[in-house]
């Protein structure tokens, strides 16, 4: 799915800091309603653990409630 690891052009907010785009959010809430692991979903996104881990933490209840926010 994504080109290469860390960052892409285009997903820093007003503050400068990365984040994930609404497309990397709804390819989790799919690939987790379809059954993938965590990590198989971080190597597919290119992202940090820490990355998927927090916007799991954050937009969750739960493994099969999470929504894409």
């Amino acid at each position: 799915m994504a080109d290469s690891a860390g960052p892409r052009a285009g997903d820093l907010d007003a503050g400068g800091c990365y984040h994930l785009t609404l497309k990397d959010k709804c390819t989790i809430e799919g690939l987790l309603g379809s059954g993938w692991s965590i990590r198989r979903i971080i190597k597919e996104l290119q992202r940090s653990p820490g990355t998927i881990s927090r916007e799991l933490a954050r937009n969750a209840k739960g493994r099969k409630g999470y929504r894409a926010a």
